[in-house]
C-alpha cells in the first residue's frame, strides 16, 4: 500500500496538472516574451482561485507550521518548479534584450508575490476593492517589469 508521502505526492501532482509548469505554451512567431508570459501565466493564475490547486495551496499554507514535511513537499513539487519556469522565461527575455534587470531571480520572486498575497487574502474577509485578483496583479507586475505603460 502507498505511504503517506506517496499519497501526498499524488494529491499534489493531481492538483498541479493545470499549472503553467505542466502546460507549457509554444511561442508564436514574432511573439514577445512579455506577451508569451502573459499568455502562459495569467490564465492558470486566474483559474487558481477556485480550483483544487488553490484549495491545496491554502491548506498547505495553513498547515505548514504543524506539518513541515507537507510544506517541503509543496515547495519541491509546486513552488520550486514554478520559480524555475518563470526564471527561465525571464532569462530568455533578458537574453533577447527585451527585459533589463540586475536580477532575474528577484524578478521571478516578485512575480510570485501576488500568489502568496492572494493565498493569505483569501483567508480574510474581503469585498470590492479589498479583494485580491492574483492574475491581475501578476499582469500588472509583468507590464511594469517589461516597461509596458499601464492601461487606464
Amino acid at each position: 500500500s502507498p505511504s503517506n508521502d506517496q499519497l501526498l505526492r499524488g494529491v499534489v501532482a493531481h492538483a498541479l496538472r493545470q499549472s503553467a509548469i505542466n502546460l507549457p505554451v509554444l511561442r508564436a512567431p514574432g511573439e514577445t516574451m512579455h506577451a508569451l508570459m502573459r499568455r502562459a501565466l495569467l490564465p492558470t493564475l486566474h483559474a487558481l482561485e477556485h480550483s483544487e490547486r488553490g484549495d491545496l495551496a491554502r491548506l498547505i499554507l495553513t498547515e505548514a507550521h504543524q506539518q513541515p514535511e507537507l510544506a517541503r513537499l509543496y515547495k519541491d513539487m509546486a513552488f520550486d518548479p514554478w520559480q524555475r519556469y518563470v526564471t527561465g522565461l525571464l532569462q530568455q527575455a533578458v537574453d533577447e534584450g527585451e527585459l533589463h534587470t540586475p536580477s532575474v531571480a528577484a524578478c521571478a520572486q516578485l512575480l510570485s508575490s501576488p500568489f502568496w498575497m492572494g493565498m493569505v487574502r483569501s483567508g480574510l474577509p474581503a469585498t470590492g476593492a479589498q479583494a485580491c485578483d492574483v492574475a491581475e496583479l501578476t499582469g500588472m507586475l509583468l507590464d511594469s517589469l517589461f516597461g509596458v505603460p499601464a492601461i487606464k
